[in-house]
């Protein structure tokens, strides 16, 4: 299936969910008996389960918004990033366990086998390398939970903004093969992975450069600033004409590839082997979890709240419009047209006159303000 089919079908799904959602609700309520947040996680694999569905889907204009920051990361860091904000209580317990120095220090199959026996979705676990990055979705809960809920409810749309985004930048002449990363562009895919396949460097950027002119005022992309020392070069590298790095991060092996974006697909592929090899999953286990071979968001949090679960106190808002792209939003984001034909193109694929709420959540402000791999293949 591709990008513009993904759209195109994007606009009638939210509809089809949310009637099921409606009919869903005659249905008896579920059974009880799920840990509270004060007991202690278990280490047993959970079965997949639905999410709770957010109160409103995410406009294009609200996605853009919040993706702005991460959509030009290498592919398997960026879509992790997503899959580990549908855990935000995760999240919140890996960063604690990160403040242990102890833990810190661990690197490589030590790390993976210290954090194997965790209930945390891999996604979490791939993030640790990261500190910093474990970090900010942390300490930006809002934003965290908002992306962790349009994940969840609308995966394909927000994997096609993603690409949206990047093939803004490209046409800007901003993304583009370094030392730090290496863009490959095929169709409408664009794919982004470390050129050193020992090494990633995080890009850093203002959003508000990167992608030319913001077409949308009203909701101006978030821009979070980061900690001293995570920058290479010093502050400021890249901010006002394109794109900085941070300093690099060693590629922990076992967790690098356990997924891989299918962008045309609209979806996250997994390695069931590489499942079993990082979590507490047997082969079989994880068969089950991820059936078809697809990422899916699961009651993996050992809290019982989801992201999706939560995100009607964050930012979604109850009776806003459902809205997706659709097939006349394809051409609109197509690289060389104007902001006015995208604009246009959103407004005839507007059902209702409410959008979702732009609220600027986790701290963080708006695009314009100051901040502090695998190797290259064929785009899927």
């Amino acid at each position: 299936m591709t990008i513009h089919r993904i759209r195109a079908a994007a606009r009638v799904l939210p509809f089809l969910f949310f009637a099921g959602i409606a009919t869903a609700q005659n249905a008896p309520p579920p059974a009880q008996g799920q840990p509270s947040a004060a007991q202690a996680p278990t280490a047993q694999p959970l079965a997949p389960h639905a999410a709770p569905a957010p109160a409103a889907a995410f406009t294009p204009e609200r996605l853009d918004q919040m993706l702005g920051q991460i959509a030009l990361y290498p592919d398997q860091l960026v879509t992790n990033i997503l899959m580990a904000s549908t855990y935000p209580d995760q999240v919140i317990q890996a960063a604690n366990w990160l403040k242990n120095v102890d833990n810190a220090a661990l690197k490589g199959d030590s790390l993976v086998d210290a954090l194997r026996p965790m209930p945390w979705d891999p996604s979490v676990k791939f993030l640790m390398p990261f500190p910093q990055i474990v970090q900010q979705l942390n300490d930006r809960a809002d934003w965290t939970r908002d992306l962790g809920a349009a994940f969840t409810a609308q995966q394909p749309a927000v994997m096609a903004e993603v690409q949206h985004l990047r093939q803004l930048a490209f046409s800007c002449g901003k993304l583009q093969t370094t030392a730090q990363q290496t863009v490959t562009r095929q169709d409408s895919v664009i794919a982004i992975t470390p050129t050193n396949p020992a090494t990633v460097y995080v890009p850093v950027y203002n959003p508000t450069v990167v992608y030319g002119a913001w077409p949308y005022p009203a909701y101006a992309p978030y821009f979070y600033s980061w900690p001293a020392g995570f920058v290479l070069g010093g502050v400021g590298l890249g901010f006002d004409v394109g794109i900085g790095y941070s300093v690099g991060f060693g590629i922990v092996g076992r967790y690098w590839g356990w997924s891989q974006p299918n962008w045309r697909g609209g979806m996250v592929s997994v390695n069931i082997d590489r499942v079993a090899d990082i979590s507490n999953y047997s082969r079989s286990a994880a068969s089950a979890r991820y059936a078809g071979g697809n990422w899916q968001h699961g009651a993996g949090d050992p809290a019982g709240r989801t992201a999706a679960g939560t995100s009607a106190a964050s930012g979604v808002r109850s009776g806003a419009t459902h809205v997706a792209r659709g097939a006349s939003l394809s051409h609109a984001h197509s690289v060389g047209h104007t902001a006015r034909a995208r604009s246009a193109a959103r407004s005839r694929a507007v059902h209702g006159g409410a959008r979702a709420g732009a609220s600027h959540g986790g701290g963080g402000h708006a695009a314009g303000g100051h901040a502090g791999g695998g190797h290259a293949g064929h785009p899927r």
